[in-house]
């Protein structure tokens, strides 16, 4: 068995010619064949994005793990000290808002990134052992 060249997320593909990218990628014009696909899915696993969903709670809590909310609170505690209770009303305010548009705006996101993600075709055309086949793209490897 050859020596499998490892394959870079890094490489500009784009910049590589047909046969650089058939080299690079150990392919050929007529495909994958069956027992390289095997390999290859072994080596790299399925073409799959995986999102890990956290709880709302966590999602919320952490939107207080930013520099400018902790510029702000340590803001609020000193007026405080300062007894300037308007200013710290008015930084506290700022804060909670900050951290509910932020939560409003990530749990948003979540959503669209799941409507994309029922939006992907799951099928596509490949070329295996020189024939032209349609697979689940979670089988997809890198070569087809």
């Amino acid at each position: 068995m050859e020596k499998r060249k490892n394959i870079s997320n890094a490489t500009s593909w784009y910049q590589k010619s047909v046969e650089e990218a058939f080299s690079l990628l150990s392919a050929a014009t007529t495909g994958l064949t069956s027992d390289e696909v095997k390999r290859r899915l072994t080596h790299y696993g399925y073409n799959e994005v995986r999102l890990k969903r956290r709880s709302a709670i966590i999602r919320f809590l952490l939107q207080f793990h930013n520099p400018l909310i902790y510029v702000m609170l340590l803001a609020a505690f000193v007026t405080s000290i300062l007894k300037i209770w308007t200013d710290t009303a008015v930084i506290l305010l700022a804060v909670v808002i900050n951290v509910i548009v932020g939560f409003i705006q990530e749990g948003k996101a979540e959503s669209a990134i799941e409507s994309l993600k029922k939006m992907m075709v799951p099928k596509c055309t490949v070329l295996r052992d020189g024939q032209k086949r349609v697979i689940a793209a979670r089988e997809l490897v890198p070569g087809d």
